[in-house]
């Protein structure tokens, strides 16, 4: 036998080896492509909900942290008042800041109650003082008479701290108080031997505009007592206040839920691509 016939023999009897070269199977080319483009579409999302939320966080409307509100009881809240020592004064003479944890609405009924005490002292320092030749002790007199009719009488001690359905009634005794006091300060003008009277009545519409000061942040301060979450309107957004950590913020545990809503988005996105690509 020739060489040639045996090489021709031995090229047909061997095998070829395995090329490297050779083309990939369609199988393991297609699951390439579809993990380059799960990852491109991955890389995209991820950018977009990022892009979007650092918008969001940097354009977002942020409530007012409410962070002088807490530990207010102590001082009563009187910081919050336009006459803060007067406040603390009289408040801290009628009850102390450990009564009142219990309820706050204590805190309002308390700060009405001084008001209507120093009317009720004020009237009894007219009735001495009171004679023919002082007319304007009468009208005075008069007046603060009609200022406690009004809160002992129409409105009582009822229309704090949720009076909603009260809020008329609130409005008309706080404007008759304002006036009745003005009223009886320009009816003693020149009135020599009255200043007990003057100052009492003095004394008593500043604790009435300390008690109203606190009435209109009632809610406020009642969300100190409370760690549901509370729902209030603030320039037509609706927030949704969660007092836990004493933040008034969109927090949930300390952590920006907007945060979690991207990141379960993208989770949920990821799972279904997979799902669609490998599994259709």
């Amino acid at each position: 036998m020739t060489d040639e016939t045996s090489l021709s023999i031995s090229t047909q009897e061997t095998p070829l080896l395995p090329n490297d070269s050779s083309p990939q199977p369609p199988k393991i080319k297609n699951l390439k492509a579809k993990l380059v483009f799960l990852l491109r579409i991955v890389i995209v999302l991820i950018a977009a909900i990022l892009t979007l939320y650092f918008i969001y966080s940097k354009n977002r409307k942020k409530p007012e942290p409410l962070s002088h509100y807490q530990s207010g009881l102590s001082d009563f809240y009187c910081h919050l008042t336009p006459h803060p020592k007067l406040c603390r004064d009289s408040m801290s003479s009628a009850t102390n800041a450990t009564a009142l944890q219990p309820s706050p609405h204590l805190l309002f009924a308390t700060s009405l109650q001084l008001v209507i005490t120093q009317l009720n002292h004020t009237a009894a320092s007219i009735d001495r003082a009171l004679n023919a030749s002082r007319p304007g002790l009468t009208t005075c007199q008069t007046l603060i008479r009609d200022s406690l009719s009004q809160l002992s009488g129409s409105a009582g001690l009822d229309f704090f701290p949720y009076v909603e359905d009260n809020e008329l009634i609130k409005d008309e005794v706080q404007g008759a108080i304002k006036s009745n006091s003005g009223n009886c300060l320009l009816a003693l003008r020149g009135i020599d031997g009255v200043e007990e009277v003057k100052s009492g009545v003095e004394k008593g519409r500043k604790l009435w505009v300390n008690y109203i000061s606190l009435y209109n942040r009632r809610m406020a301060i009642l969300n100190d007592f409370n760690t549901r979450l509370i729902y209030e309107e603030d320039e037509g957004y609706n927030y949704v206040f969660s007092y836990i950590f004493g933040y008034n913020r969109f927090y949930w545990y300390g952590i920006d839920y907007a945060f979690l809503v991207c990141l379960y988005s993208v989770m949920y996105l990821f799972i279904a691509l997979l799902y669609f690509l490998f599994w259709q």
